[in-house]
C-alpha cells in the first residue's frame, strides 16, 4: 500500500514482499485517525506473513494529538509482533534541531522498550 504525501498527510509505504513501513512527512490532517487506522489494519493483516525482517522508518516534520495517539497504537502493535519473536529494526529520522521529534522516539522506545536507530538530520 503505497500513498502519496499531501501538505497535511504523510508519505506511506507498506510493503510485504519488502518488509516495510515508511512513514514521512507532516502528520496533523483532519482525517489522520482514517490514515492510521488503514496502516493498523494493514499491519494487522500483512506483517503476521512476513517472512523476513521488518524495517520501520518514520520521518516527521510535524505532528498533532491526534498523530501521537495514533503513533502509540502503531507502536503497542509493534511491541506486541516483537514479544511473539517477530525480527525488526526501527529507524527513526529527525532533524537535530527538533528536540520534540527527538523526544518522541526516546520517550516511545522506553515506553514499549523497543529499541530505535536515532538518525539525525
Amino acid at each position: 500500500m503505497k500513498k502519496n504525501k499531501t501538505p497535511k498527510s504523510p508519505f506511506i509505504n507498506l510493503s510485504l514482499n519488502q518488509c516495510k513501513i515508511e512513514i514521512k512527512g507532516h502528520s496533523y490532517s483532519e482525517n489522520i485517525d482514517d490514515i492510521y487506522a488503514e496502516i493498523i489494519k494493514w499491519m494487522q493483516d500483512n506483517i503476521p506473513k512476513m517472512k523476513c525482517e521488518l524495517t520501520c522508518e518514520f520521518h516527521f516534520d510535524i505532528l498533532n494529538s491526534l498523530s501521537h495517539k495514533n503513533l502509540l497504537q502503531i507502536f503497542s502493535l509493534l511491541s506486541e509482533f516483537y514479544k511473539k519473536g517477530k525480527k525488526m529494526k526501527i529507524i527513526w529520522y529527525a532533524d537535530k534541531n527538533d528536540e520534540d521529534i527527538l523526544e518522541l522516539a526516546d520517550d516511545i522506545s522506553g515506553l514499549f522498550n523497543l529499541k530505535f536507530k536515532v538518525v539525525e538530520k
